[in-house]
């Protein structure tokens, strides 16, 4: 009888410590975790899921800047895709590799890795938002903005174009790069590193006009996208509720699961 109370005695005493220690949501994952939370109570509350991408992406700059990348290639394509839908086709898509970046202190390594995407990952992934643009250009200026892109090659640069896959193209580092003034007011060497265009799986046609989507912030002046700046206003139509952002999130949305793949959009030579 007596081993009996002692054992009830000391069971009561773990549950009264028990129940003193701090209660919370202790999954790190959750919205609201609580570091000092040692027992779970049932609280966690976790961000709604957009969509999900099937693999890892990269977002480091070294990457998005040197070529072609993942991460280009899915926000390239959510651009598309969401332009498209709201009515406002173009050939194709070609963004600054700036637009895309992480937290360093969410992801060290610089990756998104495969899963569930939220609000607050988009968030991550664009930051700056920018809204979207179609610009009207010939091939000779197709192919001047496609040489500033690949100009700094091999050593990654800001302003690396990514593209959707509606055109793709050869890159050449062995041959002369094109060189801008020091002000980027103007083009000192045109380039001959691209060849190869292909727009919509057809050759590059002299005679035509592209209507190219990309965003506001590729007239930034220290990209040196000299063709681009000199472009009329009638050349540009920008949309002013179409964002990157919103890109993003439409295609989570619609077209989850998601694959990304490297599709010799940029092919190195």
């Amino acid at each position: 009888m007596r081993n009996l109370l002692l054992t009830a005695a000391l069971f009561g005493t773990l549950l009264a410590l028990n129940s003193c220690d701090p209660q919370g949501c202790t999954d790190s994952t959750a919205d609201n975790y609580d570091q000092n939370a040692v027992n779970d109570d049932g609280s966690c509350v976790y961000e709604p899921v957009l969509g999900r991408v099937t693999m890892n992406i990269p977002a480091n700059g070294d990457i998005t800047g040197s070529g072609e990348a993942l991460a280009g290639n899915l926000l390239a394509d959510a651009i598309y895709s969401y332009a498209t839908s709201q009515g406002n086709a173009a050939d194709f898509v070609l963004i600054p590799n700036e637009q895309i970046d992480y937290s360093a202190t969410e992801r060290p390594s610089g990756v998104y890795n495969a899963g569930d995407w939220t609000l607050s990952m988009v968030e991550e992934f664009v930051p700056d938002n920018n809204t979207l643009l179609i610009i009207d250009v010939d091939a000779v200026q197709l192919k001047e903005i496609l040489e500033r892109s690949v100009s700094n090659l091999p050593i990654s640069s800001s302003f690396m174009l990514q593209n959707s896959s509606h055109i793709s193209y050869l890159v050449d580092q062995s041959q002369t790069g094109q060189i801008v003034s020091s002000d980027n007011s103007s083009i000192l060497q045109s380039g001959s590193r691209i060849s190869e265009i292909r727009v919509g799986g057809s050759s590059l046609d002299s005679t035509a006009t592209y209507s190219v989507l990309t965003t506001s912030d590729i007239e930034t002046p220290s990209y040196g996208y000299i063709t681009l700046n000199m472009l009329s206003a009638s050349q540009k139509t920008s949309f002013v509720s179409l964002t990157t952002m919103g890109a993003m999130v439409d295609y989570l949305e619609n077209h989850s699961p998601i694959t990304v793949d490297l599709e010799d959009r940029i092919r190195m030579k």
